[in-house]
């Protein structure tokens, strides 16, 4: 059970973000070249979250909220 409560919270958060970029970039915000893959970029970032610490050794993903991870 928590790892499908971690999938769900990974494909929220990263739905979250990819779908402002891709809305910066319709908006011509932000762009990228043509072989840049924003997917790509989202996993990425988060297995680094994943990895990642507060100051008080918390991982980042259960210490932050969705909002500010996606802000990052």
């Amino acid at each position: 059970m928590k790892n499908e409560i971690k999938k769900i919270e990974e494909k929220q958060i990263t739905d979250i973000v990819f779908n402002k970029v891709v809305d910066l970039q319709a908006r011509g915000a932000i762009d990228f070249p043509n072989n840049y893959s924003v997917g790509n970029a989202l996993k990425s970032a988060y297995l680094i979250l994943q990895e990642a610490k507060t100051r008080d050794k918390k991982p980042v993903l259960q210490a932050c909220t969705q909002e500010s991870i996606a802000n990052s």
